[in-house]
């Protein structure tokens, strides 16, 4: 190889080397170096006392109906 062959060829791995850089640069490189983002956890606020006692009725209103419904289709309930 001649000389000038040689610093042709140096200047384009330095050129190539750049340009990579940059591309990772620009494309956010060093992501290992980042901790994933953590989804924050959801806070459940406690039920009132209304709707505690407002899910009971619901709870209980439907077990009525199936009392009825079973009253009606001429079967009993069995009770211990």
């Amino acid at each position: 190889m001649t000389r000038r062959t040689r610093r042709a060829t140096a200047v384009q791995a330095a050129l190539v080397a750049v340009i990579i850089g940059v591309m990772l640069m620009l494309l956010g490189g060093g992501g290992a170096d980042r901790r994933p983002q953590q989804t924050p956890a959801r806070t459940v606020r406690p039920a009132t006392e209304e709707e505690r006692r407002q899910h009971q009725i619901d709870e209980l209103r439907e077990c009525l109906r199936d009392v009825e419904r079973c009253q009606q289709a001429g079967q009993g309930i069995e009770t211990r």
